[in-house]
């Protein structure tokens, strides 16, 4: 049998699963940057015997990193989205 004409074996993504995976992009990075980073700490404290000093500052430090990537990806995606709207159209009247 051939192969019928416009049958595309492939999708095209969606606006929904595109969300979907941008959403699932951004939890995972909230958790798995400082679930990392606490484990370098607890490996750091293991070497140097300081308790759970380390772990605890790395997992901060690695919860505000993530943080603060996020913010700025969602302020990256409103700009781009806000970008044709018509209170941003200048000169075009």
């Amino acid at each position: 049998m051939g192969e019928e004409s416009g049958v595309q074996l492939r999708s095209k993504p969606t606006r929904e699963s595109q969300s979907y995976d941008d959403g699932l992009s951004q939890a995972l990075s909230l958790v798995v940057g400082p679930v990392l980073f606490a484990f370098i700490g607890w490996i750091l404290d293991r070497a140097f015997g300081t308790g759970p000093l380390l772990l605890i500052a790395f997992g901060i430090f690695g919860f505000l990193a993530a943080v603060t990537a996020l913010y700025y990806r969602y302020k990256a995606a409103i700009e781009r989205h806000e970008t044709d709207k018509p209170w941003n159209r200048r000169g075009s009247w």
